[in-house]
């Protein structure tokens, strides 16, 4: 999981649509008698429509990133190195489950401080107890994500369900 792939999800929306029409004539224009008219978007409109691509893109990334966690370590026997020592299930598992969530609620906070940044000089401000509000929200629907993604993926033997091979 890499920071980098939430921080441009996040900061290409609202840079794509403050500069479309630019892309569209730099890279060739639209054919004779085609007109494509773009509505006027304001700063709320694009900090939503970042939310809804980072709900497509982040979760999917979130989920493929997380699921083969423990089959992974299962496969290549590091699961007994270190349950063979006095660790307990829960704090195996709950070790997993910490650093997912921090390394996912940092991402994710890196790329709202870089679609916060994109949106107030491109479109003008936002309203701070919105972005706070809607970030402690999608936050704690992160952890459910993460919660899921590692419970489902501890009762999978192989990184795959379809590995039969």
């Amino acid at each position: 999981m890499d920071a980098s792939l939430f921080y441009y999800t996040w900061g290409d929306a609202a840079l794509t649509m403050y500069y479309m029409e630019d892309l569209l004539m730099a890279l060739g224009g639209l054919p004779e008698g085609a007109e494509l008219a773009f509505p006027e978007m304001n700063a709320v409109e694009i900090y939503i429509d970042t939310i809804a691509q980072f709900s497509q893109v982040g979760i999917l990334a979130v989920v493929l990133g997380y699921m083969g966690v423990f089959s992974n370590e299962r496969k290549t026997g590091e699961a007994m190195l270190v349950l063979a020592k006095p660790v307990s299930y829960f704090a195996y598992w709950f070790s997993k489950w910490t650093m997912a969530v921090v390394l996912v609620l940092f991402s994710y906070v890196m790329g709202l401080i870089g679609a916060f940044y994109y949106i107030q000089l491109l479109y003008g401000g936002i309203p701070f107890t919105a972005i706070i509000s809607s970030s402690l929200v999608y936050g704690l629907w992160l952890l459910v994500i993460v919660t899921i993604t590692l419970g489902v993926g501890t009762f999978f033997k192989q990184p795959s369900t379809n590995s039969h091979y």
